[in-house]
């Protein structure tokens, strides 16, 4: 039973192998990233390996699980400029031949 401070939860999988299923209820302020996680919980039953470690958030101000699986916004950046970086360093690389 619900009220008006609870949602239900419901995470399906039909598959071959039948039907996984998980419900629960949480707290109307649950944040989406808690139920994010959650779910990546709930996959896990069905991939056989852990989902919910291969999740960030970009978030400055992580609560509670989250703050586990967050960086901030300063520190995805650094990602961004290494990974533009790194095409730049490889593109030096290129095989081609642009002189024909």
């Amino acid at each position: 039973m619900y009220d008006d401070n609870t949602m239900e939860v419901k995470f399906e999988i039909h598959s071959g192998d039948g039907l996984i299923t998980k419900e629960f209820s949480v707290e109307d302020c649950t944040s989406w990233t808690e139920l994010v996680l959650q779910f990546g919980d709930f996959l896990a039953a069905q991939y056989g390996y852990g989902i919910s470690e291969k999740i960030l958030f970009i978030t400055d101000h992580p609560y509670g699980r989250e703050h586990d699986y967050a960086i901030s916004k300063k520190e995805f950046e650094m990602v961004l400029q290494h990974r533009k970086r790194e095409k730049a360093i490889d593109s030096l690389f290129d095989d081609e031949d642009d002189t024909q």
